[in-house]
């Protein structure tokens, strides 16, 4: 799980950060493009004292309901915690990013600092995942694309491991198709081409079942005039685009997200099957 800890020098010091790492969870919903319900958990003691800044923190970093847990005794190493759950097809959470404040892990491991007096002082830690879990970043993701009714699933642009799949209609297509690969791959996106000796039927249908954004069928007609024609799965549109203009559609729609290229075999037949 991608974690972090932050050390900080007393409990002021600590609310001041925890409200900054709650911000930065609460992004990653609109970032990944989820739902998240939200719970805040404290015990009473630290709810009685702080009331107010707890409800400063769900007004200016949630900014919608959520749910408060006070906790009668200390159970665990932290005295308040935000918990994000995306929330599954069966109603279930799935919990994702966290920040807790730890008042306790400082005096159980002797971690210490010395303070402007020289004096040994014991930080309070706090504990940061701004996404949770990977399988659950993925979980949460695919059981979004589950709930969303009457579209057809799909794993966001940025994610999609193939973006585009090039598919020949016979071998004689091949060598176009090959071009096409180039310049796609040379534009950064994750490309590959279906040589398969399956029917083109089927290798559009198998696409589908990848949740392959675009495809790009090559027969006699691209090759002859040296065009592509272009199928979004999200609409089912066609249509004939360049290249470039293909590149900058999926760029604009990625903007700001990470790009890794393809680590599979761009050629499907070259690849292990399962």
């Amino acid at each position: 799980m991608p974690d972090f800890h932050s050390v900080c020098l007393d409990d002021d010091h600590a609310r001041e950060v925890f409200e900054k790492q709650v911000d930065m969870c609460a992004q990653t919903e609109s970032d990944l493009d989820v739902h998240y319900e939200v719970a805040f958990r404290v015990t009473e003691d630290f709810y009685a004292e702080n009331e107010d800044w707890v409800k400063k923190v769900v007004r200016e970093n949630i900014q919608k309901p959520v749910l408060l847990e006070v906790i009668p005794k200390m159970k665990h190493y932290w005295n308040a915690k935000v918990d994000f759950a995306a929330i599954d097809d069966l109603g279930r959470p799935i919990e994702n990013p966290t920040v807790q404040m730890d008042i306790q892990s400082a005096r159980r491991f002797g971690i210490t600092y010395l303070d402007e007096n020289e004096e040994q002082k014991y930080p309070t830690i706090l504990h940061c995942s701004p996404t949770g879990s990977i399988e659950r970043v993925i979980c949460s993701l695919l059981e979004k694309t589950s709930t969303d009714k009457g579209s057809k699933p799909s794993l966001p642009l940025w994610l999609s491991p193939t973006q585009v799949r090039i598919i020949p209609v016979t071998d004689n297509h091949n060598e176009y198709a090959e071009e096409i690969y180039s310049q796609l791959n040379n534009l950064n996106v994750r490309v590959d081409i279906d040589d398969t000796p399956e029917r083109v039927g089927k290798k559009i249908r198998n696409a589908g079942k990848e949740w392959v954004p675009y495809t790009i069928v090559v027969g006699d007609n691209e090759v002859e005039n040296r065009t592509i024609t272009v199928t979004r799965r999200a609409d089912d549109t066609k249509e004939e685009v360049t290249t470039e203009d293909l590149a900058d559609e999926i760029h604009n729609l990625t903007s700001s997200m990470p790009f890794r290229h393809l680590p599979l075999p761009y050629k499907l037949s070259k690849r292990v099957k399962f």
